[in-house]
């Protein structure tokens, strides 16, 4: 046991070779470190597949024995998700977490006008130019609310169906009615496509 808490104490920090990020790994300036497989992948990408001499440490810095054969991988046109900063996301997940008990969970796919998530996105983007930084009524970062109107209109893009029509607020009946006109005739659509 105190072997491997001294040895565990001759590790210095490095840094990935791809994005830079700080890990802690063996002093050894031969081998070319990476925290993930992506990160490696676009190594590879970058040297036309020729990266050798390579370790890769995971987030919780397991070591990992240096082997010369690696396993065959093909990303080639993938996303590559090691390079989302995800702590930034956080912003987004608070605002998420408001929404559903003040709503709903996911009451954001119930239907939306893309033209409104715009509007209240740029309604945030304002308030940030004009130095406000935390919105008044959840008390959470502009910029979070800024990122959930971006998901929520990615969302709209990739499932149009359950999109509903602009209409202007304030007339609550009128606008009802729309919306359950226009699920109607979407799930009319629905059932003919079926049937076809």
């Amino acid at each position: 046991m105190l072997s491997v808490k001294l040895w565990r104490e001759e590790w210095i920090m490095t840094n990935c070779k791809t994005c830079n990020r700080e890990l802690e790994g063996e002093p050894h300036n031969k081998i070319q470190t990476f925290c993930s497989e992506i990160c490696l992948d676009i190594a590879e990408e970058q040297n036309d597949g020729k990266v050798h001499n390579y370790r890769i440490l995971p987030e919780y810095n397991r070591p990992q024995q240096l082997n010369s054969e690696t396993a065959l991988r093909y990303n080639k046109g993938k996303l590559a998700w090691g390079l989302v900063y995800w702590k930034a996301l956080s912003f987004m997940v608070e605002v998420l977490m408001f929404g559903a008990n003040k709503y709903a969970p996911n009451n954001w796919k119930k239907g939306m006008n893309k033209m409104k998530l715009l509007e209240s996105m740029q309604r945030h983007i304002n308030a940030l130019f004009d130095g406000e930084t935390h919105d008044e009524d959840s008390k959470l970062h502009h910029i979070g609310h800024v990122m959930c109107n971006c998901m929520f209109y990615a969302f709209y893009v990739l499932n149009p169906l359950t999109e509903i029509p602009y209409q202007i607020d304030g007339d609550s009946d009128r606008a009802a009615l729309i919306e359950t006109e226009y699920r109607h005739k979407t799930e009319t659509v629905l059932i003919e496509n079926v049937q076809k």
